[in-house]
């Protein structure tokens, strides 16, 4: 039998079994036996209308939307070559199947390496055909349906094919190959084809006695039901189809396409696919950001890439994967510094913990663990060294090898300082496509970590990667101005990357704080040395690790996981550290501020905590501001700094609003993060679950009525009910401290006056809003309350366009926006004598 080198040479014939070599048409991939065929065939195709989608026919010129359609030749369209969706911009061969495509197809590299992979819509599963080698013994087949009990043996065809009737017929497959939806699913769900569309206008036409209208072109022939030929699964480069389960997962395992490492050999061509985006490891560009050019022939074995909802951790470099609940606690994160990860000095490692469950997720290296220096008396040279007196009294090695690492990525001429800004935007724009590409199970670890529901933490991954790709674009628009001055002089400002930045963000966002940190920094041009909460470790060290797959040079990103009194401290105190961007408790920024005033004065930038008020008027709408306000306090389980844990309502509806705010919240579903349905999840911690509830006995004591809630939720983890007080006074501690938790405190008040006085009343001025159909109020409100940011009939509307920041004790600097970029950046004045000066 003679082999034929690709599988969709089947697929294009509809003829299985033929001992032919097919030729292909050089624009819209036409199949035919006869090379002048192909070749008459391109030559039928307008200039004007260049691409035809091999799934519905239909010819394309430049500058349409060709999303939906799927545009291959066997020589290689270039797919840069036409207009593409913004959301599939610099993916380089990602390409979206969406439920209401007609097409919902994807395809990737070129002759020697096209791959085909659709999703059936009539049974909501995966189907990959790639390249197939050669064969002595092949059979014809099509997938079945999940739920048949062919399914079990898909993973195993030659299994399967000894134990099938040869009288069995063969499953339906879609009336094109191309096209994933078959003609009956479309009836079902009343989607027109451009053919059905033209055909029900002609009988419209024939209706109103008119003569049908014509079709400008003949039907796209209908194909036979695509059948694909395989032998065993060593001969055959695709054989997988998979639902993203855990019963998947299983059948995998069991299966033979892993071999003993642990990889899917490169010979099975094998994925995963549990998320509606499509990956391949084959770009279609050959040019990439970065100093690596990326070609489209893969140099190594394709790593196993775990189902989203398989509960699974798979390990950078490709390493076995295991489940979390049967890992043991084995699975091992380390620092990442100078683009490596690498053991802490001292060899120790702390757990990061699953809050729904209170168990071990795994070990992480822990960065500076506390060790005593030896004591140094006033006649030694070095006590006089800045570095040596005012550092505490512990080893800070693991920092000092990150700064170390930072400050010479930081040196003149090195390759990030003599980098162009513009190509440093790329990279930016480079880590969020890969961020973009890695995002269902960058939302996984985030809801293993942290627990907030999964859906919540994918927005946090997207409103991320959106952040980079906002200061990526700041980064080549960074520039001083020329200054008028007096004689004959030339005054002129420059502005420069301020230095070395210690990064240290919270446990509330992991991720996202990790992009406000990163984004304005790398864009400003400086390098950075992050310490993200030690709950939360996991999502900062897989993008440190996609930092280094962008192309960053060494040194430009570090991440030292650790604790707040060691890793944290040794960072504010280091001398050669010249910023800290630290958001967390006022507590500790305050720490922060005076370990920088002791060292080297460096520049901080604080966001802190807050107790923000949001204060409703009567006039306006019950249910909707009810809802707002249950937003507004409830978010991320009432874990964020800018929550409306004080609710003013006016006295006029303060029954009403009570009651129904009471019924909102006690229905809120607590419960497993990575069900679809669930709104709120754990708290992240066995101290933050505690504290909760203490505020909460405390609030009871101090005699406000609750209204719902007030426990815990369930018997494992850490689980709190959303909870309700009404009659709550200024006095009491849930009306004055922060809570970081599902408490809602509902206040009463009457005029505007009283309510921006009560406002104003605390040491905190993050945030605030008001509900109102009065403008006069809402701008009057604005004008007199305290808060860095003020919504008006909207709450927690954080744009990253717009500066974020607090007064008072909630910080200083600001976040976000083009302020952020200040916050980066030095002011260099220079002056030029000239001999004469003109205007």
């Amino acid at each position: 039998m003679k082999t034929v080198t690709r599988v969709d040479s089947f697929l294009w014939s509809g003829k299985t079994g033929q001992k032919r070599k097919l030729h292909f048409c050089s624009v819209c991939a036409f199949a035919s036996s006869h090379k002048h065929d192909s070749i008459k065939h391109s030559r039928t195709h307008s200039k004007e209308r260049p691409y035809r989608c091999s799934a519905c026919g239909r010819n394309f010129s430049r500058g349409v939307n060709l999303r939906n359609h799927l545009i291959v030749s066997h020589k290689g369209v270039n797919l840069r070559s036409f207009p593409r969706h913004p959301s599939e911009r610099r993916r380089g061969g990602i390409r979206e199947a969406g439920d209401q495509s007609l097409c919902g197809f994807a395809s990737f590299g070129s002759l020697h390496s096209l791959f085909y992979v659709f999703r059936d819509f009539t049974v909501g599963h995966f189907f990959v055909f790639g390249r197939e080698a050669a064969s002595e013994k092949q059979e014809a087949f099509s997938p079945p349906p999940p739920s048949s009990p062919q399914h079990a043996t898909l993973l195993n065809p030659t299994e399967r094919a000894d134990k099938r009737d040869p009288t069995e017929p063969l499953p339906t497959q879609p009336t094109s190959p191309c096209n994933p939806v078959s003609r009956e699913w479309k009836q079902a769900h009343a989607i027109q084809t451009p053919l059905a569309r033209r055909q029900a206008h002609a009988i419209q036409s024939s209706d109103r006695g008119s003569r049908p209208m014509q079709s400008r072109r003949a039907p796209p022939q209908a194909h036979p039901p695509a059948r694909l030929r395989l032998g065993s699964i060593l001969k055959v480069k695709v054989v997988l189809s998979l639902l993203p389960s855990r019963e998947a997962y299983d059948m995998l395992s069991r299966s033979e396409c892993l071999d003993e490492s642990g990889l899917i050999p490169f010979s099975a061509r094998a994925f995963i696919l549990g998320v509606s985006m499509i990956l391949h490891p084959i770009p279609c560009r050959n040019r990439m950001p970065g100093p690596e050019r990326h070609s489209r022939r893969p140099s190594q074995p394709v790593p196993f890439q775990p189902s989203q909802r398989a509960g699974s951790l798979v390990t950078g470099e490709g390493l076995p994967a295991e489940r979390v609940e049967s890992s043991g606690g084995n699975y091992r994160v380390q620092l990442f510094i100078n683009n490596e990860f690498v053991d802490a000095v001292s060899g120790k490692t702390f757990p990061t913990v699953n809050p729904c469950t209170g168990k071990e997720i795994c070990q992480v290296a822990e960065g500076d663990k506390v060790k005593r220096r030896p004591s140094l008396k006033k006649d030694d040279a070095k006590f006089f060294q800045v570095e040596s007196f005012f550092r505490p009294p512990f080893s800070q090695a693991d920092v000092d090898k990150a700064v170390e690492a930072a400050r010479a990525a930081f040196k003149l001429g090195s390759p990030w300082r003599t980098m162009d800004a513009s190509a440093r935007g790329r990279l930016m724009l480079k880590l969020a496509d890969l961020i973009e590409r890695d995002k269902d199970y960058l939302a996984s670890l985030e809801t293993l970590d942290n627990g907030k529901p999964v859906g919540d933490a994918a927005l946090d991954v997207v409103v991320s990667l959106a952040t980079l790709r906002y200061f990526a674009g700041y980064a080549d628009k960074v520039h001083g101005k020329t200054i008028p001055v007096d004689g004959d002089f030339i005054s002129m400002t420059k502005l420069h990357p301020v230095g070395v930045v210690g990064s240290i963000v919270p446990w509330n966002y992991p991720i996202l704080m990790v992009a406000w940190k990163l984004g304005p920094a790398l864009a400003a041009g400086c390098t950075v040395v992050l310490k993200p909460a030690e709950q939360t470790p996991l999502s900062a060290l897989y993008v440190a690790h996609l930092s280094k797959e962008a192309g960053f040079p060494p040194g430009v990103m570090n991440v030292v996981p650790g604790y707040g009194p060691t890793a944290g401290a040794a960072i504010s105190h280091h001398p050669h550290v010249d910023k800290v961007a630290f958001t967390g408790s006022v507590e500790v920024g305050k720490l922060v501020m005076e370990a920088s005033a002791k060292t080297n004065l460096k520049r901080v930038t604080l966001e802190l905590g807050g107790k923000s008020p949001l204060v409703v008027f009567s006039d306006y709408d019950l249910d909707e501001a009810v809802s707002i306000s249950h937003d507004a306090v409830f978010v991320n389980h009432g874990q964020c700094c800018c929550a409306g844990s004080r609710t003013f309502v006016q006295a006029e509806i303060y029954d009403a609003f009570v009651a129904k705010a009471r019924h909102l919240a006690a229905s809120r579903k607590v419960g497993d993060p990575f069900q679809a349905d669930t709104v709120q999840g754990p708290q992240v911690d066995d101290e933050q679950f505690k504290r909760i509830l203490e505020m909460i006995e405390s609030g009871k004591k101090e005699g406000a009525k609750l209204e719902c809630g007030g426990g815990r939720h369930g018997d494992a983890g850490y689980f709190v009910q959303p909870t309700v007080f009404s009659n709550v006074t200024d006095d009491m501690r849930i009306a004055k401290e922060e809570i970081f938790g599902p408490v809602q405190s509902i206040i009463k008040f009457k005029t505007l006056e009283e309510a921006i006085e009560r406002a104003n009343s605390t040491t905190y001025g993050l945030a605030a809003g008001i509900i109102t159909k009065d403008i006069d109020k809402a701008l009057a409100f604005a004008n007199g309350v305290q808060a860095g940011s003020v919504w008006i009939n909207c709450y927690n509307a954080v744009a990253i366009q717009a500066p974020f920041g607090g007064f008072k004790q909630s910080g200083h600097g600001r976040e976000l926006g083009e302020d952020a970029m200040k916050e980066y950046l030095e002011i260099k004045t220079i002056t030029i004598k000239v001999p004469q000066k003109n205007s």
